[in-house]
């Protein structure tokens, strides 16, 4: 019998949210939290044959990321039950399952989620970064406490430029099964790609060579932002605000006293503090035309009016709030907005460059298809030919093949005596015989039939004078 409170909290929240924050204030608590971080995560997979590599990310990945120090590697937690791990994790739960909705979908992963719950040494807390999809059946299989987390979109895409990790998720959220019907219209529109059902390395090296332009990358991410917005807040207990947890002090402790009528306390907000960018018009321009688009999309794959205006109130705040409209005046707010949009050209020129490159490639796999094709075929018909070759020879020299042979010739030279006539067949014969090496043979039958002549009939004796005749006219020829 565990001395504390065993009932899961689970935070969830797209990347780039403030969550590692979040995640180091209920890890330095007093209050006794268990707390995995990021318990869906990828790297997970090396729990069974590597544990000791969940100690080696801490620092190094805490100034990559800017993320605040949080004193003990980030899956320390995990490194203790490391054997429970490996039997329960599997890769389907990163990014496969993200929009998992059927009951038999969540067997595996409740026992996964129990497992870790039933290893912690204090009241497990799980920081998710892969679970907006499926809040609502987590709640249903798992119970506890959920927290929803969320930040502005202008500032969160921005956010995710500090490393091509974090588009490559959205390819592979992309990829999930049972993707939401204006998602799936979406992917065909960006042309998205699809796994394939690959194995898991190749399946990451083929989204890591993938490279979305600004517009795209701006256009998936905030469908996904969209839809953990709609989906994930109603199945909540909480639904905190990073931003205006780093700069209203009044919003932070409302949102400690709602935390505390929820059984969750001893926490500290103090010093909460995630960057919020100043945008010029161009950048308001860039961000509202791509939002309006999903709008209506939303719109017309399901969701309600009442919904999706929700959605447009926020894109109004935000303009509202974060558009600096002092530009060109305001000189930092105009050099950044020059640099975002340098960069969103970037990667437009790097989306094009790399699309070309896999035009190319796809036109040398083909060509190379064929050139394979074309040897193969050339390939097999050379063994056919060989394979005759071999059966012909061996029929020429059976002794059937032999001892039919004058029947053979008999058959050809009827052959020839229909299609040529008895006179050209005639005249084919006499030149055959008036050659030297015949002819002597010939000359000695000849005295031996001139005397038994009488002896034939009139049509014969015809034919022997025209033949004899022919033969004299060759040799008076010859001479």
């Amino acid at each position: 019998m565990k001395n504390f409170d065993t009932t899961p909290i689970f935070i969830h929240s797209l990347f780039r949210s403030g969550s590692s924050y979040i995640f180091k204030v209920f890890r330095r608590s007093d209050s006794g939290y268990w707390c995995y971080h990021e318990p869906l995560h990828e790297y997970l997979l090396y729990a069974a044959a590597e544990p000791d590599r969940f100690l080696e990310i801490g620092r190094e990945s805490q100034r990559h990321f800017r993320h605040p120090d949080i004193e003990k590697p980030y899956f320390y937690e995990f490194h203790a039950i490391a054997d429970e791990v490996g039997r329960y994790f599997r890769k389907e739960f990163s990014f496969e399952q993200y929009f998992a909705a059927e009951k038999d979908g969540f067997t595996e992963i409740k026992s996964y989620f129990s497992a870790l719950a039933n290893g912690s040494k204090g009241r497990p807390v799980f920081q998710c970064c892969r679970t907006t999809g499926r809040v609502e059946g987590l709640k249903s299989e798992c119970g506890g406490v959920h927290i929803f987390l969320w930040r502005n979109p202008w500032d969160q895409w921005w956010s995710y430029k500090k490393d091509v990790y974090f588009d490559r998720c959205n390819l592979f959220i992309s990829d999930a099964k049972n993707l939401p019907a204006f998602l799936k219209v979406l992917k065909k529109e960006l042309k998205l790609p699809y796994s394939h059902d690959m194995d898991t390395i190749t399946y990451y090296r083929f989204f890591n060579r993938y490279r979305l332009n600004a517009i795209a990358s701006y256009k998936l991410f905030y469908a996904l932002w969209c839809h953990t917005i709609l989906e994930t807040i109603p199945h909540c207990e909480l639904s905190v605000d990073i931003d205006k947890l780093s700069t209203s002090i009044s919003y932070r402790k409302e949102t400690l006293e709602k935390l505390e009528q929820t059984g969750i306390g001893g926490l500290d907000l103090s010093d909460c503090s995630v960057p919020m960018a100043s945008y010029g018009e161009s950048d308001s321009d860039f961000f509202l035309e791509i939002e309006d688009y999903v709008h209506e999309l939303l719109l017309s794959h399901g969701y309600s009016h009442a919904q999706v205006d929700e959605l447009k109130l926020l894109s109004k705040e935000r303009k509202e709030s974060l558009v600096d409209v002092s530009v060109p005046k305001n000189f930092s707010v105009r050099d950044a907005m020059r640099a975002r949009e340098y960069q969103e050209r970037t990667e437009m020129e790097l989306a094009e460059a790399q699309r070309v490159i896999f035009e190319a490639e796809a036109s040398v796999g083909e060509a190379e298809a064929r050139i394979g094709e074309a040897e193969a075929r050339a390939g097999e018909a050379e063994a056919n030919a060989e394979q005759l070759y071999t059966m012909l020879n061996s029929v020429f020299k059976s002794y059937s093949w032999r001892i039919t042979a004058p029947l053979r010739w008999i058959k050809h030279q009827t052959n020839l005596l229909l299609q040529q006539g008895l006179i050209a067949r005639t005249r084919a014969l006499v030149k055959k015989i008036t050659k030297p090496s015949i002819r002597r043979n010939i000359s000695i039958v000849d005295d031996k039939v001139d005397d038994k002549v009488d002896d034939l009939s009139p049509h014969v004796r015809k034919i022997y004078a025209e033949i004899k005749h022919a033969i004299k006219d060759c040799q008076e020829k010859d001479d």
